[in-house]
């Protein structure tokens, strides 16, 4: 029998009415996140927008982001942005007018995060507690207020969240190669913030502490 079976979830959800209720809170937070889409003077409101978004500008003239001070900044961000500024935007206009689009990336991705929040909660307890979860994640003011701004935080939280997935995933059900993919995204997330170094112990040894069993001949 194998560990998928013994351990009594399925991988994905397979209830209807859990992947209903999943996407009524994706509704809810859509609502939510993109209330402050394009509100405001971003320049004025977050500091860190506009310094990100020169720090990739000057990556791309100068070589270096030296010159607005970003340079001992972990590179996910701005990194992200150089490839819009670079790839992307017409070679005449500001840097500003990427802007949009990596607000709505950025929105993406803390979309992604409440998904990931429900199906935590879901495989450590039950599919109710994961989606009650995601419910008060969605209503947090500090996320709510954040979640527009092109700033680190959704991409640190979000494959931090998804290297647990994947841990646990690859260690309850046995899949090596859900536990390789826990570091290569806890890697990620370290790209995009330090913090996410105090995480990347329990991802990598969650398949340790929980060994696939070994095929009985």
């Amino acid at each position: 029998m194998s560990q998928n079976a013994s351990s009594g979830k399925s991988i994905i959800p397979r209830e209807k009415l859990w992947w209903l209720g999943l996407l009524l809170l994706l509704l809810l937070a859509g609502w939510l996140y993109l209330r402050g889409y394009l509100v405001g003077l971003p320049y004025l409101v977050h500091v860190d927008e506009p310094q990100n978004l020169l720090a990739a500008q000057h990556l791309i003239d100068d070589g270096t982001a030296r010159a607005v001070g970003r340079e001992a900044y972990p590179p996910g961000v701005r990194s992200l942005i150089y490839l819009f500024l670079k790839h992307v935007k017409a070679p005449d206009d500001p840097p500003g007018v990427m802007l949009p689009t990596l607000r709505l990336i950025t929105i993406g991705a803390w979309l992604l995060v409440v998904v990931l929040i429900a199906l935590l909660g879901r495989m450590v307890a039950n599919p109710l507690c994961g989606l009650l979860a995601a419910a008060i994640w969605i209503v947090n003011p500090w996320v709510v207020e954040r979640a527009y701004f092109v700033l680190p935080d959704g991409y640190l939280t979000l494959f931090t969240l998804l290297a647990l997935w994947l841990a646990l995933v690859g260690a309850l059900h046995g899949r090596p190669s859900f536990s390789t993919a826990a570091v290569y995204s806890i890697m990620l997330a370290i790209v995009f913030k330090t913090q996410a170094i105090f995480i990347a112990p329990l991802a990598i040894l969650l398949p340790v502490a929980y060994p696939p069993p070994r095929n009985s001949s």
